[in-house]
């Protein structure tokens, strides 16, 4: 069960309804969360709310004065023992701080304790993405080659 951290007035608990409005303005803002296809950027409401209701999420936010200014998006696939970083965001005047740090932390705390549900972790990082590649060096992940993001949406539109 992850519990509520408090960091120099900054709260990080878990994620609740309450917050997914100010977690889709966020995410919707960040670039780097691009996938450069014509799918939607971030997560609508509807999947947000699914996922929180979800025992296979790990769904952290970051509060200062009632105010989200972060969060962490982790989903495990217990078919294959995996488990999927979705994103991770911090404001940029609130970085440096030990914020993301402390969310991934609290996440890899999680996964560990359900070794029988989860053994891998990973994500994607733009290879631009100098910073995020450099802190994900830090906790042990290993970066692996280049590749193309795909997407598609379901069901397929007829081509003819």
């Amino acid at each position: 069960m992850m519990e509520r951290t408090a960091i120099n007035s900054i709260i990080i608990s878990p994620m609740g309804t309450e917050d997914l409005a100010d977690v889709i303005k966020l995410g919707s803002a960040v670039p780097q969360f691009d996938t450069g296809t014509s799918s939607q950027k971030f997560f609508s409401l509807s999947t947000l709310m699914g996922m929180i209701k979800s025992k296979n999420c790990i769904m952290l936010v970051v509060k200062k004065e009632n105010h989200v200014i972060g969060f962490m998006i982790t989903s495990i696939q217990p078919d294959t023992k995996d488990a999927y970083m979705h994103s991770i965001f911090v404001r940029e005047d609130y970085r440096n701080q030990g914020i993301g740090s402390q969310m991934m932390e609290q996440t890899l705390s999680v996964l560990e304790s359900q070794k029988d549900d989860c053994n891998h972790v990973f994500g994607l990082v733009r290879i631009e993405n100098k910073n995020m590649l450099s802190i994900m060096s830090k906790y042990g992940f290993a970066h692996g080659n280049g590749f193309y993001y795909i997407d598609m949406m379901l069901p397929r539109k007829s081509s003819n």
